[in-house]
């Protein structure tokens, strides 16, 4: 008889939790990001120096924006700074609660010896496409929201690929 490892065992739950939920629920796995730990997110636009596509975001069209211009490309801190170093970066970010809906997930990972910090999460990088309005960004009010393409979400369980997502 073949038994799983414990990080066997977290990755199923984990698939069959995410798998059963639906868009009306409730469902929540909080993330937080602390610089001092080495996470975070990255924002940009580039110049001809830079290894991605020249691009800069669009114009922002709210007053009182700290930036006017859109950032064009996004990642977990980690795609810009790469460890190991003293200013590099582990993820985008680490996993502070498993609320509703994934309690047979957070007993999955106790029962292996896992505690839920060690659950992260990383982007690849991202861009907002052809940069049109309402397509790859909107307005409602006061509040923008982009849309970022064409980059993965990856959950990771001390250091290793649980799940990942097809290139938005």
């Amino acid at each position: 008889m073949k038994f799983l490892s414990p990080f066997s065992r977290v990755l199923i739950i984990a698939f069959i939790t995410i798998t059963a939920l639906d868009s009306y629920g409730q469902q929540k796995i909080s993330f937080t990001a602390l610089h001092t730990d080495g996470e975070g997110a990255v924002a940009w636009n580039t110049n001809n120096t830079a290894p991605e596509p020249e691009k800069t975001g669009h114009n922002v069209p709210l007053g009182g924006c700290a930036a006017s211009t859109a950032y064009y490309y996004f990642a977990t801190a980690d795609y810009t700074h790469p460890g190991p170093g003293p200013d590099s970066y582990s993820s985008g970010g680490h996993c502070t609660s498993v609320v509703n809906g994934f309690i047979n997930f957070a007993a999955a990972l106790v029962t292996n010896g896992f505690t839920i910090d060690k659950l992260k999460i990383h982007t690849s990088y991202m861009d907002l496409g052809n940069d049109l309005n309402p397509t790859d960004w909107s307005i409602a009010g006061n509040v923008e929201s982009r849309y970022y393409q064409g980059g993965t979400y990856t959950l990771m369980l001390d250091g290793e690929a649980m799940i990942s997502s097809s290139p938005l």
